[in-house]
């Protein structure tokens, strides 16, 4: 079993319609977030990224390996749903600060 750093671990945990204190668990007020080459920067815009995204499509996301590289967590996870190519294999690039995501890319 993967053992993964307690904020990346909460992170997949989220449930899909998360609340604000949940959210707020795992990221920093000023977190910066890159998904589908947007930009998502403080937590009033992470919080409507993470409902949008997970209102647009049903999916669902399995951390499979994670390695450290330059300073950040790399978790490839598996990503499957109801979108074209499922599943489909993404790397999660995590920046970690006081026990909080400050850092997320998606490619």
């Amino acid at each position: 079993m993967m053992t993964l750093p307690e904020p990346i671990a909460a992170f997949f945990a989220l449930p899909k319609r998360a609340s604000t204190s949940e959210l707020k668990a795992v990221f920093a007020d000023d977190a910066h977030i890159i998904d589908e080459a947007e930009g998502h920067t403080g937590f009033p815009a992470i919080a409507e990224w993470w409902r949008d995204v997970n209102e647009k499509t049903p999916f669902e996301t399995v951390p499979m390996r994670s390695e450290v590289r330059d300073g950040l967590v790399v978790v490839s996870a598996e990503v499957s749903g109801s979108f074209p190519g499922s599943p489909v294999m993404l790397d999660h690039h995590f920046r970690l600060n006081d026990s909080k995501v400050v850092e997320l890319e998606i490619k």
